[in-house]
């Protein structure tokens, strides 16, 4: 028997009814599931693919090289030019290690061999070959060969 709309009437027709709405209401809770599984995996590629070396521990290597040049450009516009050159400005005083004029000790450090030979080193044949070196210097230049 049809209904007035073309469907069926009756108690078959209202059992089909509630079967339908049932497994329509079954298939919209998976679809739903299935969408906010979808939404979360978005969610984490989009973090996972806005992460670089600036907002996270990963190396330099992995930017992109769009990302690298925006970098760069980004340092390079925030470093304002002031026409010094880097590192110690002239006139300044530099920081070294300065010398004592009398130093609490003095230690020699002599290496046991010569690296290149292997030879032993004789500190005192050394010593005065050097000073008969500098002597042997100004006799052969003598005080008047001095003024050039």
């Amino acid at each position: 028997m049809t209904g007035e709309n073309g469907g069926v009437a009756g108690a078959e027709g209202y059992d089909e009814l509630v079967v339908e709405c049932a497994r329509l209401v079954a298939e919209n809770a998976e679809l739903r599931a299935l969408v906010a599984r979808l939404e979360a995996r978005i969610d984490d590629l989009e973090r996972r693919m806005g992460q670089n070396s600036g907002n996270s521990s990963l190396p330099l290597s992995r930017d992109d090289a769009e990302t690298r040049a925006a970098a760069a450009a980004k340092r390079q516009s925030r470093r304002t030019k002031s026409g010094r050159r880097q590192g110690k400005q002239p006139g300044e005083p530099g920081t070294h290690l300065a010398r004592v004029v009398d130093p609490d000790r003095r230690q020699r450090h002599v290496p046991p061999a010569c690296r290149c030979c292997g030879a032993g080193v004789d500190l005192q044949r050394n010593r005065n070959a050097r000073l008969a070196g500098s002597r042997r210097s100004e006799r052969v230049l003598g005080a008047g060969s001095r003024s050039r």
